[in-house]
């Protein structure tokens, strides 16, 4: 059972308090990216300036989505008008990154979000068909992939800036240093 409200509380929004002459929210968990990063909001001095303030965030955090919403919105725009190939790609990419991000908000996705996925990503699973999936080389192309959609989406107004855009240190694959010869002598003649 929650405790009993202060006098000075009483009739207040649920999570807001009066404290040293001003009015504060407090934020849910989770939420703090909406709030600039706070966990108790300073809505303003009088009660009009609070309510003015707190339903301007609660409208600007009506129209922020999902990655999944975002990344529906870019394989509907952005993928086709790729080459063929790397539109095939791309949507098993969207696909992979929807199942682990797509029920974040868009603002609560941070580098070390990123490292985590990759590091997961880079082991190499063997499915029930017997085909590989996974990959150092693969899971750096996903986190390609998503970090274009966020570039998308601050193009688009969903976002003010780009969470992890030159943020993030990934190690690729090796090049490699093989020459392709050709087996067969180049000056052959045929009879």
């Amino acid at each position: 059972m929650s405790r009993k409200r202060n006098p000075e509380n009483a009739g207040l929004p649920a999570r807001w308090r009066h404290v040293h002459g001003a009015y504060y929210y407090q934020v849910p968990l989770g939420l703090e990216p909406f709030w600039d990063n706070k966990k108790t909001y300073r809505l303003g001095k009088t009660l009009p300036e609070a309510y003015r303030a707190w339903s301007a965030r609660i409208d600007a955090n009506d129209k922020s989505s999902t990655v999944a919403q975002l990344l529906e919105r870019y394989s509907l725009e952005v993928v086709p008008t790729k080459a063929p190939t790397t539109q095939t790609a791309n949507m098993i990419y969207i696909k992979q990154l929807i199942s682990v991000f797509g029920a974040m908000p868009l603002a609560s996705v941070k580098p070390q979000h990123i490292y985590k996925y990759v590091d997961r990503r880079r082991q190499k699973k063997t499915a029930e068909t017997g085909r590989v999936t996974g990959g150092a080389g693969i899971a750096i192309r996903e986190v390609k992939v998503l970090s274009h959609a966020y570039t998308k989406a601050v193009e688009w107004g969903y976002i003010d800036r780009h969470p992890f855009k030159n943020e993030l240190r990934l190690t690729g694959q090796k090049a490699r240093d093989r020459y392709i010869e050709s087996k067969a002598p180049v000056n052959t003649v045929l009879q």
